[in-house]
């Protein structure tokens, strides 16, 4: 009886960042958020950039990979091991991990995030003594304008608390240091 494996590998650098493929039940997809150097923004982002308070050059790009890998091994629990010994070498977490059994086959899918730094060491490990990959597709997107948009809303809403803060030492009345709080509350809760 073949025994396979395969995991789903995540990090989410960036809260909300994930692509995972449902239709595979025995899939490797990693999600690892890496700074690269900094790009030279075309002229349509630089002016965004400077509408954030932020000057071009000074945000690196935010990239997310995703890894899916699949293969076959002839002891799943062996190379569970071996993947749990990865996951504690790489500063990495299990998410989650399940296996099932089948008439044929025994599959383990796992779920785990990883440092961005550490990925492709990460992916390296996972792949050594690996005859073959049923499949190994690694892809990456671009998170850097949603990451200068978040960073200057937060920006802007401390500079809006700080304003707030002051009034409320400067409020006279009970209702205006009342309505200064309602307005404080909101702020915090986006």
């Amino acid at each position: 009886m073949k025994n396979t494996i395969g995991g789903l590998l995540l990090l989410l650098a960036i809260a909300g960042c994930k692509n995972i493929n449902e239709n595979s039940d025995i899939a490797v997809e990693e999600v690892a958020a890496m700074e690269l150097p900094p790009s030279p923004p075309a002229s349509a982002d630089k002016s965004r950039m400077d509408n954030a308070s932020t000057t071009p050059g000074s945000v690196q790009q935010k990239v997310i990979k995703n890894a899916e890998i699949r293969f076959e091994t002839h002891d799943l629990s062996a190379t569970a091991v071996k993947v749990n010994a990865a996951v504690a070498k790489y500063r990495a977490q299990v998410q989650n991990d399940s296996e099932n059994k089948s008439d044929y086959s025994f599959n383990r899918v796992m779920t785990i995030r990883i440092p961005a730094q550490n990925f492709d060491a990460f992916i390296g490990e996972i792949g050594k003594g690996v005859s073959y990959f049923d499949q190994k597709v690694i892809s990456s997107q671009d998170v850097t304008e949603e990451y200068v948009d978040i960073e200057a809303r937060l920006k802007a809403k401390k500079v809006l608390e700080a304003r707030y803060l002051d009034l409320i030492g400067k409020a006279k009345k009970v209702s205006e240091v009342l309505e200064i709080e309602k307005e404080l509350s909101a702020i915090r809760e986006d």
